[in-house]
């Protein structure tokens, strides 16, 4: 009896660079996906003396409190469609969570942080652009920021 054996793979470097690829690809996804959600579960809103600090994972932002007008800070209502989002300028909107700059129904440039729409806050600005963001506790953020005008 002879045996014959399936010879060696001739292109070991394409099979190492498939098989490579197959595992790193994913792993970079996960680890993207993981950056993210942790930013999106980390980020924060400053209020500091002078200014208003948006920390959050591509799209953090200063704003001198002198910028924002602070009469007009307000529970968002999301049933006027003129304050929703009508696209995406430079954005992520998934599954209800809008992170980034959108152009707004009502024209005005927006720069979003928000995960639930009933808590979000408008906070209009002087500037080109408004800010909406969520928080677990809107009535709080709205009153600290109206403190800043007294």
């Amino acid at each position: 009896m002879s045996e014959f054996y399936v010879s060696e793979i001739a292109n070991k470097s394409l099979f190492l660079g498939t098989s490579t690829a197959i595992l790193i690809v994913p792993a970079i996804l996960i680890v993207g996906f993981l950056y993210f959600w942790f930013g999106l579960t980390s980020s924060k809103l400053e209020l500091r003396d002078s200014s208003l600090d948006f920390k959050a994972v591509f799209y953090g932002k200063r704003v001198d409190i002198n910028d924002v007008d602070l009469d007009n800070v307000k529970l968002l209502d999301y049933t006027e469609k003129q304050n929703l989002p009508s696209y995406r300028t430079n954005g992520i909107s998934l599954f209800g969570v809008n992170w980034g700059w959108f152009k707004l129904k009502n024209g005005r440039k927006s720069l979003m942080f928000v995960t639930d729409i009933k808590k979000a806050v408008l906070i209009p600005t002087n500037l080109d652009f408004d800010i909406i963001i969520s928080t677990k506790e809107p009535e709080k953020l709205i009153t600290a920021i109206a403190r800043k005008g007294a």
